[in-house]
């Protein structure tokens, strides 16, 4: 003990750096030791349960998606064979054919 005595009080500052670097890594090791709290386990779990889900939904999403453009493919289609059929002049013709069956 005499020696570390004396090896402090030649050399006070870097003594004062050695405690407290101990002391930090003491700090840490009691920090990463102690349980974690409930609130952080719970974000933790829930975050596991997002990750989870989002993997699970990725196929569902990918089947939604090409179905949209496919069913807009579809729409698209069919608008075009409503406009080849001439629907407004087949109507007009209807709707004169009616007002003559109206008193």
């Amino acid at each position: 003990m005499g020696e570390v005595d004396e090896v402090v009080r030649r050399n006070p500052a870097g003594a004062i750096l050695i405690a407290l670097g101990i002391g930090l890594v003491i700090g840490a090791a009691v920090r990463a030791l102690q349980p974690r709290r409930p609130e952080n386990r719970v974000a933790g779990m829930l975050g596991d349960i997002q990750d989870r889900l989002h993997d699970l939904s990725k196929p569902m999403y990918r089947h939604a998606s090409r179905a949209a453009e496919t069913s807009g493919d579809l729409v698209r289609d069919g608008v075009d064979r409503l406009s080849d059929l001439h629907i407004d002049r087949r109507l007009k013709g209807l709707g004169r054919r009616l007002r003559n069956f109206l008193p």
